[in-house]
């Protein structure tokens, strides 16, 4: 009898929590302004066999845990241990927030392959602004925290309109702390959108000068900086850079990535706005042999069809597109801002649309 062959995953990011600490003007989860209520969150044991059931049925390299914030789980260090167990790596996503010396010594004896914090700004003005007061405080106490007990850290930089000026701070900072991989993130405009914060997109000329000091950070330091949103390559000449690695979406491809949510719910990446399936409903297998794909990466926008890396660009990030004009098939905000005729009419149309949906909810 034939063996059939398991799907392989590079990453899983598992939503392990809706509930946050914080509340970041630029987070992309739509469930964030009851702070995950309407996200039936699964006890312990419910977790436990939803990545019993996942590991079972697929190959994992690395499940990268996020949220929400998932150091507000008191059972996450029993969950790591278990997916170790199952011979899978884990890597953290969180805020820092919660980290204090207790929480980084059992990271240290677990097999963690990092913890990755942002940081928003190189001072506690810019970063506190976007992310709350004392948060700047505590992401670089957890940085410290865990560099203490020997836990791989990992740092990401959010480039915004509002700090696009501090990058090169910014990744002179990491290096202080000494946080050596870091991921070069550019706000990208998805989620709730009533809440969608339009001013925080930066122009392809901001990300230009963000993008230019963190590379020249990057060789001073022998920093390993890879960009994680995509950039469309007719907004930005990649060469210029030659210390960042750059990259496209991979929704959509075999073998590339998926995004789990606590209630199930299964997602091409953890920015996309339709599920794929619900794991309550059938197996991972199921939805990944029902589902083409695929697909997602035929919705090319009209303005790529003739460019030779529209395939592979798909135009920036269509889950952006969907989330802000309404289908994948429009460009990403970011490219739309400067080749979109009828951008700042649409935008402010978005902006009366949220406004008007912000006061009827008001009490």
């Amino acid at each position: 009898m034939e063996i059939e062959e398991k799907h392989s995953l590079k990453t899983l990011f598992f939503e392990l929590t809706p509930r946050c600490n914080q509340k970041c003007i630029y987070c992309y989860n739509p469930w964030r302004e009851d702070n995950g209520r309407r996200i039936e969150e699964p006890d312990s044991e419910a977790i436990y066999q939803l990545l019993g059931s996942v590991m079972a049925q697929v190959r994992v390299q690395t499940l990268v845990l996020t949220g929400g914030e998932p150091f507000l789980r008191a059972d996450i260090f029993q969950i790591i241990h278990r997916v170790n167990q199952q011979g899978v790596s884990v890597a953290v996503i969180s805020n820092g927030g919660l980290i204090d010396a207790d929480t980084a010594q059992m990271l240290s004896r677990r097999n963690v392959k990092f913890v990755q914090i942002t940081l928003a700004g190189a001072d506690d003005h810019t970063h506190d602004a976007l992310c709350g007061p004392g948060t700047f405080r505590k992401a670089k106490k957890a940085l410290r925290m865990l560099q203490h007990f020997g836990v791989k850290t990992g740092g990401s930089y959010l480039c915004t309109a509002h700090n696009y000026q501090q990058a090169g701070a910014v990744f002179e900072l990491f290096h202080t702390l000494q946080v050596k991989q870091i991921a070069f993130n550019r706000f990208n405009p998805s989620g709730a959108p009533q809440r969608i914060n339009m001013s925080l997109l930066p122009t392809r000329s901001q990300v230009f000068q963000a993008l230019t000091q963190a590379n020249d950070k990057g060789a001073e330091h022998n920093l390993k900086i890879f960009n994680t949103m995509p950039i469309p390559p007719c907004a930005m000449d990649y060469a210029q850079f030659p210390n960042i690695k750059f990259s496209q979406c991979s929704a959509g491809l075999a073998g590339g990535q998926l995004a789990l949510r606590p209630d199930g719910n299964v997602f091409l990446c953890t920015l996309q706005k339709n599920s794929i399936g619900s794991m309550r409903h059938g197996s991972l297998d199921a939805i990944l042999k029902s589902v083409p794909l695929n697909s997602f990466r035929q919705q090319l926008p009209e303005f790529c069809i003739a460019c030779g890396h529209g395939s592979k660009c798909l135009g920036g990030c269509g889950a952006a597109a969907q989330w802000v004009f309404g289908s994948a098939k429009d460009v990403d905000p970011f490219l739309a801002q400067h080749i979109m005729p009828d951008y700042s009419e649409r935008i402010k149309l978005l902006t009366s649309k949220n406004q008007a949906s912000n006061q009827a909810s008001d009490p």
